[in-house]
């Protein structure tokens, strides 16, 4: 391969440059839907929340009609009918072993690889313009994973994170030449894709941040990143904090955020839901709590932590159209010491939803819950864990033995079709169910929904 394109070794300070390039899937969980029935490729796509009412995911053709994140679906009936939308239930099991598939071979085509979150991830390119011609490397990676996983990607190349973030963006706009993939590789590609770059889409800058700086500025539309950038340093400092003058200095091509080859562990875990249809009693309600638990337990034993706090809450619907009697009920409860098993959590979560259970009086209409959640919190590291005073030793091991055992029968099964359940579980399972219509197949990973070929 020729090598066309050069890349500079050190930056404005003297430092040495490591080149980052940001590989992120378009519409990620639109694709994955689409990457089971690729006949639909050019059709509007809407992924909706798990109660089917909520557009949390859009292609770019579902933009294009009006379309937007946040819609209630079951107000666009109309529009989607009109413009033959397709609609499909979040299917978090699909998007995460497609996501696996992916990560794994962006690997394959550096030495160093950083999961960034389930459609992005970070490639170290550091000293490839030696052997290759970034351009032609690059496409073929896109290609890679289009034509071999279905997942249409951008990669933006460039000597710092944060700007990577800015090439990666503008290798999406359909309208640029390098459209797909996008090389911030000179000092003059910096300072253009800058310009091109509104302020408001620069990793890290929020709301707040976004008002302080056009305020100093003084302007209001049209502020671009390359504002940001020419801003005076130590002005940005005292606006903006330390935070911010990493962000300035990120942009202007000095490196302040390196890779991080292992993933940070969560210092929350949660997991809700919608419940549909909606429900009054309370065996329903702890029935639908417990399996959020059995879901936060699995995810906290995956990363090895223990959880000293749980947060749990159950509501009925917010939403302005909703005519019935609204209510919100929640709770904060403190282990006595740091736990990871579903049975030493189960008797606080259970406390916890009796305590904060209405008491009706005779002439109350029952409050419908719509949503409940649990959540995970002050999370801490297996090797900080020690026995508390009067703690049980022998007991907490045979129920860590007992969680063990319960997690290698259920694998990786997905949580509504998991062979062990808890009893609370098993008290509400007929009376809640977590309705998703229309769900997609799986067949990257469920045997039963494997494609048929028959040959005729």
């Amino acid at each position: 391969m020729s090598r066309s394109v050069k890349l500079p070794k050190y930056n404005s300070l003297g430092l040495p440059i490591r080149w980052f390039g940001l590989a992120d899937g378009n519409s990620f969980y639109c694709s994955c839907e689409i990457s089971q029935k690729p006949w639909f490729e050019d059709r509007a796509v809407i992924v909706a929340s798990n109660s089917d009412k909520i557009a949390i995911a859009l292609n770019r053709k579902a933009k294009s009609l009006g379309f937007k994140m946040g819609d209630l679906l079951f107000e666009k009936v109309k529009e989607i009918r009109e413009h033959r939308v397709l609609i499909y239930p979040s299917n978090y099991e699909m998007y995460g072993k497609i996501s696996g598939d992916m990560h794994t071979a962006l690997a394959s085509f550096v030495t160093d690889y950083e999961v960034s979150s389930i459609d992005e991830g970070y490639m170290d390119f550091t000293g490839f313009d030696e052997y290759v011609d970034l351009h032609d490397y690059g496409r073929e990676i896109i290609d890679t994973i289009r034509y071999g996983k279905w997942i249409p990607i951008a990669l933006g190349i460039a000597p710092t994170k944060t700007l990577a973030k800015v090439a990666n963006k503008l290798a999406k706009k359909a309208d640029s030449d390098r459209k797909g993939f996008y090389l911030i590789a000179t000092e003059q590609e910096r300072v253009e894709a800058l310009r091109k770059t509104a302020l408001d889409d620069v990793w890290g800058i929020g709301n707040a941040t976004y008002n302080k700086l056009t305020w100093e500025l003084g302007r209001w539309n049209g502020v671009t990143a390359y504002d940001f950038a020419v801003m005076n340093r130590k002005r940005v400092r005292k606006l903006l904090g330390v935070v911010g003058e990493r962000m300035w200095m990120e942009l202007n091509g000095i490196q302040c955020y390196g890779f991080e080859l292992k993933p940070e562990d969560k210092k929350q875990i949660r997991s809700s839901r919608m419940l549909t249809p909606t429900v009054t009693e309370y065996d329903q309600v702890l029935a639908a709590l417990t399996h959020h638990l059995v879901t936060t337990v699995g995810k906290l034993r995956r990363q090895r932590s223990y959880a000293r706090k749980m947060f749990i809450y159950f509501m009925t619907s917010q939403h302005e159209d909703y005519k019935g009697p609204k209510a919100v009920r929640s709770m904060e409860v403190r282990f006595s010491s740091p736990l990871n098993t579903v049975s030493e959590m189960l008797p606080y979560l259970t406390s916890a939803a009796e305590s904060v259970w209405p008491d009706y009086r005779s002439w109350q209409f029952k409050y419908k819950f719509s949503k409940c959640g649990v959540e995970l919190k002050e999370i801490s590291p297996d090797c900080a864990k020690q026995p508390c005073f009067g703690e049980d030793v022998e007991r907490s091991r045979k129920l860590q033995d007992l969680q063990q055992a319960i997690d290698e029968i259920n694998g990786d099964s997905p949580a509504d079709k998991r062979t062990i359940l808890f009893g609370p579980e098993l008290a509400g399972k007929e009376k809640v169910e977590f309705v998703r219509e229309g769900l997609s197949d799986n067949p990257t990973s469920q045997w039963e929904h494997r494609h048929k070929i028959r040959n005729e």
